[in-house]
């Protein structure tokens, strides 16, 4: 089998050639994987590639760095993300070239990545009574507790604990958004998920990007369908 791929040289640039043509056809993979999402009745939105380093050392058997050096070089640099499968394979989300741009951007607005992770947030939390309770902690701690409620939409969400690229995401959120708001969004998104229509979210990343739709669909539903069910508060 011939693979041609094509390879972005400012990429190359930063981590070299090997893991730039790598990098480029995982995007290509995760596209076509997305397509195929797409057209299925799965109603998923985020495509993994579910691929062994075997293969790929088969499809390029003319790289001088070993494939789970590019892998985890291009983990460090947070252009993919990928947790081993205990089928000796990996499962990849590509990060694509606007997340990228999205994380190289707020990375010049801390200067730091998790700068902001020891300020300390005081907030009025939602009890399931209805009652509210004054709460400090630090940004680090919210952003943990945040991802902690992935964990009923994707299997996988304990690699978001350490991709900045899923945490800037949160903390750009806790900026955004009161933060009691931002859990009862969370708290909604397992039900939302089921239905048709509604934004589908399973990382911190689409929830920073989908969360004006969220917002919406629920007022829309709610409205339209007098549901009870969800009580979410702007």
């Amino acid at each position: 089998m011939i693979i041609t791929t094509s390879f972005d040289s400012k990429i190359a640039k930063k981590v070299g050639i090997e893991c730039a043509i790598i990098y480029a056809w995982l995007l290509e993979q995760n596209r076509i994987m997305f397509a195929k999402l797409a057209v299925s009745s799965s109603g998923e939105n985020t495509a993994i590639v579910n691929i062994s380093y075997d293969l790929i050392e088969m499809l390029f058997p003319f790289m001088k760095i070993p494939i789970k050096t590019i892998i985890d070089r291009l983990i460090k640099e947070s252009f993919i993300n990928a947790v081993n499968d205990i089928n000796d394979t990996i499962n990849i989300t590509v990060i694509s070239d606007d997340e990228k741009r999205l994380c190289t951007i707020k990375k010049k607005k801390n200067n730091i990545i998790g700068q902001t992770d020891g300020t300390y947030k005081e907030f009025l939390k939602t009890q399931p009574d209805g009652s509210k309770t004054k709460v400090e902690t630090t940004v680090g701690k919210l952003v943990n507790e945040m991802i902690d409620m992935f964990k009923t939409v994707n299997p996988q969400y304990e690699q978001f604990y350490s991709r900045n690229v899923q945490r800037q995401a949160l903390e750009h959120m806790i900026d955004t958004y009161p933060i009691d708001s931002l859990f009862m969004m969370l708290n909604t998104i397992p039900q939302t998920n089921k239905i048709m229509y509604a934004p589908t979210i399973t990382t911190p990343l689409e929830f920073e990007r989908l969360a004006p739709k969220l917002i919406a669909f629920i007022q829309k539903y709610k409205s339209e369908k007098e549901n009870k069910e969800f009580k979410f508060v702007l």
